[in-house]
């Protein structure tokens, strides 16, 4: 590819965008993590993906223990608790291992 590329330039354009938006919307005591990687949106997502997604048994129990203590609030809505339910569940699902199944007579 060319060194003036415009297509390459919009790229880097972007991605430096992105990395900014990450760093700004970031706490900054996670700030720390990104060391480094501050120049690739790609990496500082999967850097904080990899710390906050922990798949490790407590963590696991902990988003079960957090599913199974839902309960509807007085003034909530049915859709509002729904929310709540499927925001647990997706994070039971983003915390198990890539091989697990609820099969229960193995694979055919």
């Amino acid at each position: 590819m060319p060194k003036d590329d415009p297509a390459k330039e919009g790229w880097l354009q972007k991605s430096d965008q992105a990395a900014g938006w990450l760093l700004l919307m970031t706490e900054q005591d996670q700030r720390v993590h990104f060391a480094g990687i501050r120049d690739s949106p790609v990496k500082m997502w999967k850097k904080l993906h990899d710390i906050h997604n922990v798949k490790k048994p407590g963590s696991r129990f902990d988003a079960y223990d957090d599913l199974f203590s839902i309960r509807k609030k007085d003034d909530e809505t049915l859709q509002s608790l729904v929310n709540r339910v499927e925001g647990a569940m997706a994070n039971i699902k983003n915390l198990r291992p890539d091989a697990f199944t609820i099969d229960l007579y193995g694979h055919d």
